[in-house]
């Protein structure tokens, strides 16, 4: 007679955000407590510590704390601006909050196809999309790697064009010689939960080498003034409020420390392995191992 079998159900979070919580829970827990106590909530020193430490982790002069992502890029816009009608130059692969944020700030998206190996913006296909309309491109770093930004600088600066790159997925990925935010005006990130670099909520910011950007979505943020109690109009059509929570920094500085022990993975082909210490992880999926090599990519 066989012997009976039993099935044992796993539930594997989709997140696991909580697990990730219990790793460094003394850490997180420090950390909000000082910002609660400090009754200083909205565009603080928390902010502004992390402000510092995700410039420098970058290697770049300046980064905002914003609301979200999609609200980074569309104050970059608007810094950079854009104007009714203008025309910016997107991949179609992509999520809705890229071409969003183009309408949002009254510009039209031009899609183009993106590339069947990396799945990133086909940069071949650029610049035949160009019109006398059009004023940017936005790359969109997907799945880990980054888009071709050498490509996309070069068609921008033969067309005097600015470019923003859209990096909600990609935070810390390199190019073939080049780092996010080295060819481009701005890049925006967002740190949503279920982002590589994720909030306990919704979040965002802006990092850019160029302080005219720099100031103008720093005063964006804040109904148009800067410093804060110091008020300096700006167009109205401008003067939106994207204020960053003090709440969220202190998570994000805390992953944002653990972040360079967790990227040292070989510079092959995409994924190959994943550190022992997160076995919850081993598995590996065909979409985050590209058939290109590339020189540093970024993961969950």
């Amino acid at each position: 007679m066989p012997a009976s079998t039993t099935s044992t159900k796993m539930k594997v979070s989709f997140y696991g955000h909580a697990r990730q919580y219990h790793n460094i829970k003394r850490e997180i827990d420090d950390a909000f407590h000082a910002v609660m106590e400090s009754e200083a909530y909205v565009m603080g020193p928390a902010l502004a510590r992390f402000e510092k430490e995700l410039a420098q982790y970058f290697g770049m002069k300046h980064a905002v704390g914003l609301n979200s992502g999609t609200d980074a890029l569309w104050l970059a816009f608007f810094a950079l601006g854009i104007q009714p009608g203008d025309e910016v130059i997107t991949t179609a692969n992509t999520f809705f909050a890229t071409a969003e944020a183009i309408w949002i700030a009254g510009g039209k998206a031009v899609f183009v196809d993106s590339d069947p190996v990396t799945n990133n913006i086909d940069s071949t296909k650029i610049e035949p999309a160009i019109t006398p309309r059009t004023v940017g491109i936005v790359p969109v770093h997907l799945y880990g790697h980054c888009a071709d930004m050498k490509a996309v600088s070069a068609i921008a600066k033969k067309h005097k064009l600015w470019v923003v790159e859209d990096n909600a997925q990609s935070i810390e990925a390199h190019g073939d010689g080049f780092k996010q935010g080295e060819l481009s005006d701005a890049v925006c990130i967002s740190f949503i939960i279920q982002k590589n670099l994720g909030t306990f909520g919704d979040g965002g910011a802006l990092i850019t080498n160029r302080p005219d950007i720099e100031l103008a979505v720093r005063r964006m943020r804040n109904h148009g003034s800067s410093p804060r109690r110091s008020p300096r109009r700006i167009p109205q059509r401008q003067a939106e409020t994207h204020l960053q929570v003090d709440r969220s920094a202190p998570h994000l500085g805390q992953a944002l420390h653990r972040r360079p022990q967790r990227q040292q993975l070989p510079p092959s082909h995409g994924i190959t392995r994943l550190p022992a210490r997160l076995p919850s992880l081993r598995h590996r999926t065909s979409q985050a191992r590209p058939s290109h090599p590339v020189p540093r990519r970024s993961w969950h």
